[in-house]
């Protein structure tokens, strides 16, 4: 994306914003597309209606001159309103754009522009089950209140303090990342998260009832470090998912060599639309993954999906005390912000409608060994094939931080398996 710009809009420019406030409007997956005409309800035109007043600020994204992305704020009696001196924001960026850190550059970019007019803050509105929810988390923006759309959506009412300096203006998270460098750099690794065979077993071990008519899905399989060690010690067929196509290239190219594609299979998807029928699994497993769509939602959606009496077992990141230092509380804040205590997300998984089976916390071996170790030679050889360019040396600086942040608080967080069986 080196020839994307990022920049601020021009007066010739606002007419753009018509159909860019179209799709900022949240759908589920599975809604029909609203009309056209929806935008000039009055509760959502007012977000543009003749935009360019002193208060107004807005940034696009540009790519080989055509704008893919806008972020605009204004201080209008809408959704998320908070007072006169609060901008609120809304962001759009076209369908074919997304996924590749457009919208967390551009929302960058306007914080910057908003602390140069001497603002404080700024607001947003989300609809409660929209996933940017975690995105803006991410940015910085924290949860203040509640309220109901024209539509009787619930939403969060979400405030980010401009006059707090943002931990990532220096270094970036994974998050800021094009998808398709993020995917050639893990394809090079075995793991793509904390992990190890032996972890995969013990958490296996608690699992019973399999058979060889059993079905398993992995969800966020990655590569399959994890599913190859499953489809080695456990009887059934497991269907492996994962967003990346070339994660499941390597999936389904290990499986023939290990001579046991006949029993595995990987298959491109996303883990928030998924396309399995109810209660087709006797066992849902993810390593690693869960955060991509939030602990809670993973859970709650996902049960469906097992039969009653199923298994889910996932690892999550979590806090290991009630207290942490503020360093490595605003970093994790902005890398996976649903990191909770294991007590709150055992709690989670009951309120889901599970048991909880079992909970354990991954080794620090998991890290140090088979995560970061093998990252070393293939940072080295990364930088070397992309040599010059800004973007690569800043996501190895970012997987370079992650690491010295876990060196010096691994104390108080970590990955921990959550076993539970379906009600």
């Amino acid at each position: 994306m080196d020839h994307l710009k990022i920049r601020q809009i021009q007066p010739q420019e606002y007419p753009v914003l018509e159909n860019f406030l179209y799709h900022a409007i949240f759908l589920p997956p599975s809604a029909e597309p609203l009309p056209w005409e929806i935008i000039y309800e009055p509760e959502i035109f007012i977000y543009i209606k003749d935009f360019g007043n002193q208060d107004d600020c807005g940034v696009v994204a540009v790519d080989n001159g055509k704008i893919v992305g806008a972020v605009w704020t204004r201080i209008i009696p809408a959704y998320g309103h908070v007072n006169s001196e609060t901008p609120e924001l809304a962001i759009s960026i076209l369908p074919g754009w997304r996924g590749k850190s457009i919208g967390s550059r551009m929302m960058r970019h306007l914080f910057d522009l908003l602390r140069e007019r001497g603002y404080r803050q700024t607001s947003l509105s989300v609809q409660k089950d929209n996933p940017a929810v975690r995105f803006y988390e991410r940015l910085g923006y924290k949860i203040t209140g509640e309220s109901e759309d024209h539509a009787g959506h619930e939403d969060y009412i979400m405030i980010k303090d401009l006059q707090k300096e943002d931990m990532n203006n220096e270094i970036k998270t994974i998050h800021d990342f094009d998808l398709n460098m993020i995917c050639e750099y893990y394809s090079y690794v075995e793991w793509q998260g904390s992990g190890m065979h032996e972890v995969t077993l013990k958490a296996l071990s608690f699992i019973e009832g399999l058979t060889e008519k059993s079905k398993i899905a992995d969800i966020g399989c990655g590569t399959g470090g994890q599913t190859m060690t499953l489809a080695q010690n456990a009887p059934g067929n497991i269907t492996g998912v994962d967003f990346f196509r070339g994660f499941i290239h390597i999936f389904n190219q290990n499986a023939q060599n290990k001579n046991i594609q006949g029993r595995m299979k990987g298959m491109v998807g996303d883990m928030k639309n998924l396309s399995f029928c109810e209660e087709e699994f006797d066992l849902i497993w993810s390593e690693g993954a869960i955060y991509n769509i939030g602990f809670e939602r993973g859970l709650n959606e996902w049960r469906k999906f097992l039969k009653p009496g199923g298994y889910i077992a996932v690892s999550e990141m979590s806090w290991f005390t009630e207290e942490r230092p503020a360093e490595i509380q605003e970093f994790m804040q902005q890398v996976e912000p649903g990191t909770d205590t294991i007590s709150n997300k055992v709690a989670q998984m009951q309120k889901a409608g599970y048991i909880p089976v079992a909970t354990f916390i991954l080794p620090e071996t998991c890290w140090t060994e088979h995560f970061f170790a093998p990252q070393v030679s293939v940072q080295e050889a990364f930088l070397k094939e992309h040599a010059g360019n800004k973007a690569a040396e800043e996501f190895i600086a970012s997987e370079r931080y992650e690491k010295a942040m876990y060196d010096k608080y691994k104390a108080y967080y970590g990955y921990t398996f959550y076993i539970g069986k379906k009600i």
